[in-house]
């Protein structure tokens, strides 16, 4: 299972270790940015999500997926 499903079966707050070490790694890597966003959503650090969400989007060349998280 992959931090996302992960975070979405209610398990946020343990992924977002693995989350937070994976853009540490690949601070230029969206996916990884766009996961800990969403377990920074799910854990209720909103203004962290915002940055990552951004990232993501500036990053990304999908609009479906530039729609999901604007």
């Amino acid at each position: 299972m992959n931090s996302r499903q992960s975070s979405l079966n209610g398990s946020a707050k343990d992924v977002l270790y693995a989350c937070e070490n994976a853009v540490k790694l690949s601070p230029y890597d969206g996916d990884f940015r766009d996961n800990r966003g969403l377990a920074k959503t799910l854990t209720g650090d909103f203004k962290g999500k915002i940055e990552d969400f951004q990232a993501f989007v500036e990053w990304t060349n999908d609009d479906k997926m530039k729609s999901q998280n604007n």
